[in-house]
């Protein structure tokens, strides 16, 4: 079954831009380990908060963001231009119910 609301979740996360260059993957370089956040709260993108909820442990999902559940009009030069869509690779690793 999948997380209840505020329960706090750890995914690993790979990001890619439309036309294929990885952004972004927490098995690699110098962050090399998955990310933790409240399940509605504002630490993340909305897209990992839509999918996460929705996922069970284990599962894998790529999904595509559009530019507001994501870095926005803004984006984040140089890597992210404005208002890019984005490929995200998420594995909901586990999570615990709020307390």
């Amino acid at each position: 079954e999948p997380p209840l609301q505020h329960s706090r979740v750890t995914l690993h996360h790979a990001t890619y831009l439309v036309n294929g260059r990885r952004i972004e993957v927490s098995r690699e370089g110098k962050r090399s380990s998955p990310s933790a956040f409240q399940l509605g709260g504002h630490q993340v993108f909305s897209a990992w908060q839509l999918a996460a909820a929705s996922m069970r442990k284990g599962e894998l999902a790529w999904i595509r963001s559009p530019p507001a559940f994501a870095f926005g009009a803004i984006g984040a030069p140089p890597m992210v231009p404005p208002n890019e869509m984005l490929w995200f690779a998420l594995e909901l690793m586990d999570f615990r119910a709020p307390s």
